[in-house]
């Protein structure tokens, strides 16, 4: 499974870059077709019945207390990532993060 492992990590790069398939795939070298068929196989067995999840530890600041330094980045298991900063809404972002998952 190493060969899927490089490939999600390249996948989730590629979604966060915001570069084309075509673009970010010359930069790395492979075939553009590749890449997307890869994406589509993650994809397709991140919604796999059965399928380990991968767990996160969260932790959060009581609501009086806004967290310290800079923007928070939430990596989706689909790939996608979500910058945001201070003050943001919480029903909004987790309106956004179910529909990037599908849900």
């Amino acid at each position: 499974m190493a060969a899927a492992a490089e490939w999600r990590r390249r996948v989730r790069q590629w979604r966060s870059s915001g570069e084309s398939s075509r673009e970010f795939a010359a930069k790395i070298g492979c075939n553009p077709r590749t890449l997307t068929w890869w994406a589509s196989r993650l994809r397709r067995s991140a919604r796999s019945p059965g399928q380990a999840l991968d767990l996160v530890r969260v932790i959060s600041a009581p609501p009086e207390e806004p967290p310290v330094g800079g923007p928070v980045e939430i990596m989706l298991v689909r790939g996608y990532v979500v910058r945001v900063g201070r003050g943001f809404d919480a029903v909004a972002l987790r309106a956004v993060i179910a529909t990037l998952e599908g849900r």
